[in-house]
Parts: C-alpha cells; structure tokens; sequence
C-alpha cells in the first residue's frame, strides 16, 4: 500500500474512533540521543529520577514499541472529558493492520 495512503487511513481511522490528532512519524533512534543521555549524565534531571532507567527505551522507541521490525510510530492524543471513545478493532482500511493501545 501506498505510504500517503495508509496515513491517511490511520489519520481517518483515528479520528472515527475519537483522537483528535493522530500523527505518523518515523521509529529511530532520536537525534538528539547523545545529548539526553549526556543531560542525564551529568546530573540535570534532578528529582526526576525515572528518567536515568531504561536509557535505551527512552532514546529509541524501537525497544517499546508493539511490533519487531516496526518503523513507524503513531502519536495520538485525545482529550477524554468531551469525548467517548469508540473500542479499537483490526481496521478493514489498513490490510494486516491491528490497531495496539499502550
């Protein structure tokens, strides 16, 4: 399938089951990987201890995402106090698409 066009089934499949953004980015190692984890090194995170565990996890979203292999991630957001979301299903638009909440 084409990949412009699978975005926008996912972006329409996001929307009818109640996000209101869904965006498709790349799954990689962050560019900035180096620089968090000097960040972190040094100190700079404070009380904000849960940011020195799993520094791989953190800098690569590969490590969690659902799907060996995956290459893209799919960000959504949604804003419950106005909304009810539908329930997820497989989605007929996207072939061999499961939809995974985390």
């Amino acid at each position: 399938m084409d990949p412009l066009v699978a975005k926008n089934n996912l972006q329409s499949i996001a929307t009818r089951i109640g996000f209101d953004d869904c965006r498709v980015a790349p799954a990689g190692r962050a560019r900035h990987a180096d620089e968090f984890l000097a960040w972190v090194a040094r100190g700079k995170a404070g009380d904000m201890k849960w940011l020195e565990r799993n520094p791989e996890r953190r800098t690569d979203p590969r490590q969690i995402l659902p799907v060996p292999g995956q290459s893209s991630a799919w960000p959504s957001t949604t804003t419950p106090a106005h909304r009810s979301p539908t329930p997820l299903t497989a989605s007929p638009a996207i072939p061999g698409m499961t939809i995974t909440t985390m």
